[in-house]
């Protein structure tokens, strides 16, 4: 037996048709949202205290706090002063690994599911290695510690020092005196943490 099944192709087609309409539109309004809240997060990240003195360079004054008494983080981490300074090499990761235009991924029900792409904390400790021990990465270490602190000399009349990679401050092989510390600091953990949550990131 045949059976003939009729269909109004048209609107079906005109459903197919509404359906892609919405993804795109929920796929613009999806990107404009990640574009600003990428521009508050790189807004924050540039107008952080840590990262001023760290772009600052090796004549950095201690604004941050992150040091007590002479010195600076730069030259205390240890970054050379003749390679790209690595906030600028930070910020050029971040802005290049959060992508504005969503991919789509499925409908459930009213739902238009998305796939975003941004970097895990993981990633970003990955791009930040301390200049002497990869494994670390001196973002983790401004928060949590870093060790040397009573070996660190900073040259006070900002002449520069043989075999320092930043030029002005080297660690000493005898621990030096005068009272300079390290605090730690709440930085980018905080700055990723509140975009994750902004766009429901987990």
């Amino acid at each position: 037996m045949k059976a003939v099944i009729k269909f109004n192709r048209k609107a079906i087609e005109d459903k197919v048709f509404a359906v892609k309409r919405l993804q795109l539109e929920a796929s613009r309004i999806l990107g404009e949202k990640i574009q600003q809240e990428k521009n508050r997060f790189l807004l924050a990240y540039d107008e952080h205290s840590i990262t001023r003195e760290l772009l600052a360079g090796p004549s950095a004054g201690n604004t941050s706090g992150a040091i007590t008494g002479e010195g600076n983080l730069f030259t205390f981490i240890g970054f050379e002063a003749e390679k790209e300074n690595p906030i600028i090499s930070l910020r050029k990761f971040l802005e290049s690994s959060i992508s504005t235009s969503p991919k789509f991924m499925r409908r459930e029900g009213k739902k238009f599911l998305f796939r975003v792409s941004v970097p895990s904390k993981e990633e970003i400790e990955g791009k930040t290695p301390l200049p002497y021990e990869s494994g670390r990465s001196w973002i983790h270490g401004i928060e949590h510690g870093i060790s040397g602190i009573g070996f660190y000399f900073y040259s006070r009349k900002n002449q520069k020092i043989n075999g320092s990679r930043s030029g002005l401050g080297i660690q000493s092989q005898n621990r030096v005196s005068g009272g300079t510390s390290f605090n730690n600091q709440t930085y980018f953990s905080k700055m990723l943490q509140d975009f994750y949550k902004t766009l429901k990131i987990k």
